[in-house]
């Protein structure tokens, strides 16, 4: 979370639409409003035991068309599906 002001720079510098991130961190305790990036849907799936470290999250340019495919996810990985 105490990167999120550089991480909005680059993806807003470099003109990213679609941007994928493993070994985030985040979990249940991290409110979406902190991790938020302005312009970006962000999805996120956090680990369902209490582990340190994991979890995914992918962040789509909010203009693109974009749905969760939460069929496609599993239980049992940390998984993030979009088309």
């Amino acid at each position: 979370m105490h990167k999120m002001d550089e991480l909005e720079a680059i993806l807003c510098e470099n003109d990213v639409d679609i941007r994928c991130f493993i070994e985030t961190w985040l979990n249940k305790t991290v409110p979406i409003d902190l991790v938020n990036i302005s312009g970006y849907v962000m999805h996120r799936s956090d680990r369902k035991d209490e582990r340190r470290g994991g979890e995914v999250a992918v962040f789509v340019r909010h203009n693109l068309p974009c749905v969760r495919l939460d069929v496609l996810e599993s239980a049992n990985y940390e998984t993030v599906a979009v088309v």
